[in-house]
């Protein structure tokens, strides 16, 4: 009986024991679980968080954002305005002629009619090729500035991406102020202003010549900012 009676109590502490470390393993696999679960749902929460805070904390790369579209908004409209001003046919024009820089128009029975430009001292030929030259050199550099400005934002360094834009700029604020200008002086200048007056294109060429100017100190400014 004092044996049958110990068998039973070492029964009953082994299936106590089985009862505490099965409790132990399942507590150990729980933990387990939640650890190699939490890290995923950090991993996911942390870029988004830092990514907004950065946005917010940093206002003057919105500005300067602002400021790179607006330069290449006045950039753009410089380069328009200098390719009407040497294409089109409006430099002096009356109610029926109107000539440009290549050519003349001639208004007879309703209908244009293209003829050459006149010649003689009123009408130096070659201050007249220099005229030409200048307004397509100014094409020429600020079409090419537009294009160094947008390769220059990936490729150069900071201090260095506005310098080689602002010197197409000024090189052609400066040609399309010489044609403009040996215009005004050296072109119609006996001719009666009741017979003619200056056209679009002469008054684009000077505005032009404005925008091209602001963008080119624009730049300069800019690189200065950024060094």
């Amino acid at each position: 009986a004092h044996s049958c009676g110990l068998s039973k109590l070492d029964n009953g502490v082994g299936v106590a024991a089985w009862s505490q470390n099965t409790a132990l393993v399942s507590a150990n696999i729980k933990e387990r679980m939640d650890e190699v679960c939490e890290p995923t749902l950090i991993t996911w929460d942390l870029p988004v968080r830092k990514s907004r805070t950065h946005f917010h904390n940093n206002p003057s790369t919105v500005i300067m954002l602002i400021l790179l579209a607006a330069i290449f908004g006045i950039h753009i409209i410089g380069i328009v305005l200098l390719l009407v001003a040497t294409i089109d046919n409006a430099w002096w024009v009356n109610d029926n002629m109107a000539t440009d820089v290549w050519f003349r128009w001639m208004k007879t029975n309703g209908v244009w009619n293209t003829t050459g430009l006149p010649t003689g001292s009123h009408y130096p030929e070659d201050y007249l090729q220099a005229v030409q030259a200048s307004s397509v050199l100014a094409c020429i550099f600020s079409i090419l500035g537009i294009f160094v400005f947008v390769a220059q934002l990936f490729t150069l360094q900071k201090g260095q991406r506005f310098t080689i834009s602002g010197i197409f700029q000024l090189l052609a604020c400066l040609c399309i102020m010489i044609a403009a200008s040996i215009y005004t002086d050296r072109f119609h200048i006996d001719e009666d202003k009741k017979l003619g007056w200056y056209g679009h294109c002469y008054i684009l060429a000077w505005i032009s010549f404005a925008l091209t100017f602001i963008s080119s100190i624009t730049y300069f400014v800019l690189r200065k900012k950024t060094a």
